[in-house]
């Protein structure tokens, strides 16, 4: 049977129809997710980073063609995001990454697990004054890749284990990758694309 407009048109809504749901559950999945290891102090903690991963996963979506992902853009894209985000700690954000595409699927918890440290970074490195950075690196090498945040704050080291950097090891080890947190507070993400 030939493939009409109609078709195509069908086909089209049917594949955005398709990635809207998978969306919803992946958001479903990390709101459950929060609800169990989370331990905020105010349900409006909880809503705000709800509302902020809801955010952030709808501007991976910007830059999603034919189910691949342009993380260099998207990351450039999200600097302004985390600036405008995180004004109140007046933190510049910036960005030394090499082009990568990745799969819709693997992206989205890539994503997620940068937004994390970033997040972490931002609100455990640094307190009252400003003018610090946060810095994003992403490099190619021997068939891998490797992500680095650091801040020119205090060390993003923790005593324990804060909710943001669990999810963010559970999301590299779901892209087979490895995330290791330096004493100095450097997180190091290891994959494979």
């Amino acid at each position: 049977m030939p493939v009409t407009p109609a078709h195509s048109a069908q086909d089209l809504q049917a594949q955005i129809r398709h990635r809207v749901a998978n969306t919803f559950h992946f958001l479903a999945a990390l709101a459950r997710l929060r609800a169990q290891k989370g331990q905020d102090p105010t349900p409006a903690q909880s809503l705000a980073w709800m509302a902020d991963t809801i955010v952030d996963l709808g501007t991976l979506e910007r830059f999603v063609c034919d189910d691949q992902v342009d993380i260099e853009a998207y990351l450039s894209a999200m600097a302004g995001v985390w600036r405008d985000r995180f004004r109140h700690l007046k933190i510049e954000v910036v960005l030394d990454v090499s082009p990568l595409t990745l799969h819709e699927a693997v992206a989205q918890s890539f994503a997620l697990a940068i937004l994390e440290l970033v997040a972490n970074a931002a609100n455990h490195s640094f307190h009252g004054d400003g003018g610090h950075e946060i810095r994003l690196g992403l490099r190619e090498g021997s068939g891998a890749y490797v992500l680095t945040i650091s801040s020119s704050g205090q060390s993003m080291a923790t005593s324990g284990e804060p909710f943001g950097l669990w999810l963010a090891k559970s999301l590299a080890q779901q892209i087979k990758g490895a995330l290791v947190l330096s004493p100095e507070g450097t997180a190091t993400l290891n994959f494979k694309a």
